[in-house]
């Protein structure tokens, strides 16, 4: 996923001074533009394939039951799909799923444009292939992420000491997306590794429900991810297969390294 590409490529981000008053002409133009455009792209955008499954997937649900039934052998998390369910609770028209898509990917622009780094900065990161195409005119789940991962670090900058606040960001950020939740993961340990004793100490009650926040979205995100085990019985042609068998782990793992290279399907 290029979100790890947008923010190791661009270490600034990680210094966003959010006092700076977003109300300025340049930074309104900045955001009106990236609508525009947006809404410009979405109108002349075919729906894609994978667009397209999951927007069918709510709609053509019942109840959310149904949903999360459908969503387990998906393997990423509900939230998405949420939306899109609730979307479709109003319209069958692909462009309300667009629209909502682009007005998530603005909040993301507003945090780019309250920060102190150089215009040319800003356009050059907001207008970019990956926040201005592949996450924001593509109406996936990696438009959540990219807006939760900015809105952590907006947080975490703002006032790292406020846990609960960023619990409930690791809490959505985890049920965005599978590689968002190893994101989340990796976060609470640096947090943990870098943060002061006192810190965590002197807020017992607010330690012990940002931990409850964050343990129940990561146990949400993971049973949405695992698929039910007739799955692999019917789709996947593993007989009598377990969770934890030889196939199914080396399955797993060749699915994760032909994302950096060529491995055969085992």
């Amino acid at each position: 996923m290029g979100i790890s590409k947008v923010l190791s490529t661009n270490y600034k981000l990680f210094k966003f001074n959010f006092e700076k008053n977003f109300y300025g002409s340049e930074n309104i133009w900045l955001l009106l533009l990236f609508f525009i455009l947006s809404l410009i792209g979405i109108l002349h955008h075919e729906i894609w394939l994978d667009e397209a499954h999951h927007f069918l997937i709510a709609r053509d649900s019942n109840n959310l039951a149904d949903l999360i039934r459908a969503c387990r052998i998906e393997g990423h998390p509900l939230l998405w799909n949420l939306i899109l369910f609730f979307i479709t609770r109003f319209s069958t028209d692909v462009f309300y799923m667009q629209l909502i898509h682009v007005l998530i990917n603005c909040i993301v622009g507003y945090i780019i444009c309250r920060s102190n780094l150089s215009s040319w900065e800003k356009i050059f990161i907001l207008y970019g292939y990956f926040l201005f195409y592949e996450y924001n005119i593509i109406s996936r789940n990696y438009g959540l992420s990219s807006l939760m991962i900015f809105s952590l670090g907006y947080q975490y900058l703002k006032n790292k000491n406020d846990l609960v606040k960023l619990a409930a960001i690791i809490f959505f950020l985890s049920n965005t997306h599978l590689f968002s939740l190893l994101v989340s993961f990796a976060f609470v340990i640096s947090y943990l590794l870098t943060a002061k004793r006192e810190v965590l100490l002197s807020q017992n009650k607010k330690t012990i429900l940002a931990s409850l926040i964050i343990i129940v979205g990561w146990g949400i995100s993971i049973y949405t991810i695992i698929p039910p085990l007739s799955y692999g019985n019917k789709f996947i042609a593993y007989d009598s297969s377990g969770y934890l068998s030889t196939e199914r782990i080396l399955k797993t793992i060749s699915v994760c390294l032909k994302g950096i290279f060529y491995v055969p399907d085992y």
